[in-house]
Parts: structure tokens; C-alpha cells; sequence
């Protein structure tokens, strides 16, 4: 890879303000005039790339209390000559923190620092243009701490402005959001137009479609009966439950729906908590509030359960009202939406429901509400748009994840 692939790159980078824009500059600048400018023995300074690793859920980012530098930094490092400065990153990331699992949220540069390093005894004061990228690590492993680190730490979001990292870390938080409001703009952009959104809840903001086809499998093998793909599972969910029980060939002759139901509430209950909100959608939902919207939820889940994992995925701040269910074993809710309604005070065509499947079309039908369907839940596209014509085929942007029905 040549240096032209980091310029054309620049040409996609969109600064934040005027030092962000001043920034983009200097870096064009000194590539366009050091065809060698990714060598570290390139005195008047040299092209590095770093990497702003979040956790799997998103809610921290890992620092490195930097040995040389004395700073809390951002992971990474210099490119020994290699200008694709993305795969530069993501190994120096690896390298520093001992985590194998680390992928890009996004192939884009995340920010531009350009700083000076102060003169040592074996080298010269010189500049580092660093480019930086967003990167996600899919599991928790333990971090391994290298020889250019005094010490890692996890850095939860709500705390990182007032830790004691380097300046840097300062714009991580206006551009994060900056790209949540980018990559779900399909979605945020449907509810301008309104004042209330009312959320479902699994399948919405909750991604647990793999978790359900795990837990309801395990029924399905004891009873010799198939376990159904992603692609089968999502043209076969359907409310009430019990339908999509028989739709997956469960027999009530032995146990009844209720025993089987009990017995998969308590093992979805127990491992709800192995599972995250769909990538974003917390960041999401902060945009929506500063931006004056309300927000509640209406579930078929349990209220108790509701309130519980709201809590634990640190996003029941968000919502005004919180509204279950008292019997998740095929309750509609309606009834739940109907108090919600009334409890808000907003007018009903000022809000609109948002779901995963065809029974929150039929409750916002119910409660004389507008919906939009997001079909990257329980139920596919192609099974959505033949009953609505309000469907997002995906929440994001740029669309991650085909539709496996499609």
C-alpha cells in the first residue's frame, strides 16, 4: 500500500472543528512532502496510528498509562514504513493489550492528533502525526500489560472526561456521538417528526434473537425436535407464543405450553445478562435525549425482569415510563400501551412505536399510534414489508448484517 491510499482516505475524514480542520491539514501536508514519512527515522517527525479500543458492550475504553510519555494515552504506536495505517493499529493494539479479538467499528479515520515529542537521549525532539482509529474488542479477555506500559485500565465512557488521560481523550466522547448520529441516521431521522417514542424492547433495543433460538433449543433437542436456523426462527416468531410454540412442532400432551414456557422464562432470565443492547443503541438513545425527546418502553416482558435489565444495560435513565407486562406467557400489550398513552400526555399522532414484528404493528394499530419496524430483530424483512410499508430494513447506515431471510 502506498501513501496515496492514507490521502484518499483523508478525503472521507470530517473534521470536528477548526483545530480538527487545521489537523487534517497538517497531515496532508506532511505526507504530500515526506514520501518517507512512515519511518520512524524520519527525523522531522513521522506518521504513527493508534486505536481507541471500546469493550464489547461499549461503555469504556481502554487507556494505556504510557511508560515514556508518563501520559494516559490511547494504544498505539509507530509504523516501521507501513502506511496502511488501519492495520497498523489494530496490531499495536494487540500487541499492547494482549487481546486477540479486536475488530474496526469502522474502517474510516476516527480523529487526527498531532503532537510533539519532547528530545530524549538517544533521539532528536521531533513530531508524530498520529491517525486514529475506533476499534471494538469482542471479548473480555485478560489484558496483558507490555514493556511500553506502566499500566491498562478500562475507562468507563460517563467517567472519561474527568480522567486524568491526555487531552485526546477530550474529543473521543463529541466525535463517538458524532458517530452514532452517523451510522443510525436512517432511524433517528424517521422520528424527527415526532415527540414521544415508545420502544419495544427484545428485538429492538435488546439484540437476544441468538440468546432465545440458545435457550429454546435446548427444549427442542430433549423433545427430538429440529433447532431452527436464524433465517427459520425469524419467519416462525410469532405472537401469541403459543402459536409459534406449535409452529416449532411442540406437543402439549405430556407438558403443557405453560410448563415449557415457565421453564424457558427462568433460563432466559438467568443468562439474559451474556447478551448487549444492539451496537449503538445506548449512544443512540442519548442523542434522541438531548435532542428533547421523550422515550419509554412497552415489552410483553415481565415488569419486574424489565426494570432489572433496563437498569443493568444502563439505559433506564433514558426513559420517562417503563411498562411490562404481568403474564409474559402470550399477554398482549395493549392494555400496558393504553395506560402508557395516557400517562404521557402526548398526543397520539406526536408519538410512534418502534418494533421488531408484526404484533407491534398490531398494538400501534390498537393504540391509534404510528410504527416503524426495524427488521434486524425477531421477524425478517421480507416477512415485515408485506404488512407494513413503514420497515427499515436495518438501523444502520451502512447495513452489517444481511438479512438471513432476505
Amino acid at each position: 500500500m502506498h501513501r496515496q491510499g492514507l490521502l484518499e482516505s483523508l478525503k472521507n475524514y470530517t473534521p470536528l472543528d477548526e483545530h480538527d480542520q487545521k489537523n487534517l491539514e497538517a497531515l496532508r501536508a506532511f505526507i504530500q512532502k515526506n514520501p518517507h514519512g512512515f519511518d520512524r527515522n524520519s527525523k522531522e517527525g513521522h506518521v504513527t496510528a493508534s486505536a481507541w479500543i471500546l469493550n464489547p458492550a461499549k461503555t469504556a475504553v481502554l487507556l494505556t498509562h504510557h511508560k515514556k510519555l508518563k501520559k494516559w494515552i490511547q494504544l498505539g504506536g509507530h509504523c516501521d514504513g507501513n502506511p496502511d495505517t488501519l492495520a497498523v493499529a489494530l496490531r499495536e493494539a494487540k500487541e499492547e493489550s494482549g487481546i486477540e479479538k479486536i475488530v474496526p467499528l469502522t474502517e474510516e479515520i476516527y480523529d487526527i492528533g498531532i503532537h510533539e515529542i519532547p528530545e530524549r537521549e538517544d533521539e532528536p525532539a521531533h513530531v508524530h502525526y498520529d491517525v486514529r482509529y475506533l476499534l471494538q474488542t469482542t471479548v473480555c479477555d485478560r489484558l496483558h500489560i507490555s514493556d511500553e506500559s506502566i499500566d491498562l485500565q478500562w475507562v468507563p465512557l460517563k467517567k472519561l472526561a474527568d480522567f486524568p488521560a491526555d487531552d485526546s481523550a477530550l474529543k473521543f466522547i463529541p466525535k463517538w456521538k458524532r458517530h452514532i448520529e452517523r451510522t443510525h441516521q436512517p432511524l433517528i431521522k424517521q422520528l424527527q417528526q415526532y415527540e414521544h417514542v415508545i420502544w419495544d424492547w427484545n428485538g429492538t433495543l435488546l439484540n437476544d434473537m441468538e440468546l432465545v433460538i440458545d435457550v429454546i433449543g435446548e427444549q427442542l433437542i430433549e423433545q427430538k425436535l429440529p433447532v431452527p436456523s436464524i433465517s427459520e426462527y425469524r419467519n416462525i416468531f410469532a405472537f401469541p407464543v403459543i402459536d409459534y410454540y406449535k409452529k416449532l412442532g411442540f406437543s402439549f400432551e405430556k407438558h403443557s405450553f405453560h410448563d415449557f414456557a415457565v421453564r424457558y422464562t427462568r433460563q432466559y432470565e438467568e443468562r439474559v445478562k451474556e447478551i448487549h443492547l444492539f451496537d449503538g443503541a445506548r449512544e443512540m438513545l442519548e442523542v434522541l435525549v438531548t435532542q428533547g425527546m421523550h422515550q419509554s418502553i412497552l415489552s410483553a416482558a415481565m415488569q419486574e425482569h424489565l426494570e432489572m435489565v433496563t437498569a443493568h444495560f444502563q439505559v433506564r435513565n433514558h426513559f420517562s415510563g417503563v411498562y411490562g407486562v404481568s403474564d409474559c406467557y402470550g399477554a398482549s400489550k395493549v392494555d400496558r400501551g393504553k395506560d402508557l398513552i395516557n400517562e404521557s400526555h402526548i398526543p397520539r399522532e406526536k408519538t410512534i412505536l418502534v418494533g421488531d414484528t408484526d404484533h407491534d404493528l398490531a398494538v400501534g394499530k390498537e393504540l391509534g399510534i404510528e410504527v416503524l419496524l426495524i427488521a434486524d430483530g425477531h421477524q425478517s424483512y421480507d416477512r415485515l414489508q408485506k404488512v407494513h410499508p413503514n420497515v427499515l430494513q436495518s438501523r444502520y447506515s451502512h447495513k452489517r448484517h444481511p438479512d438471513p431471510a432476505s
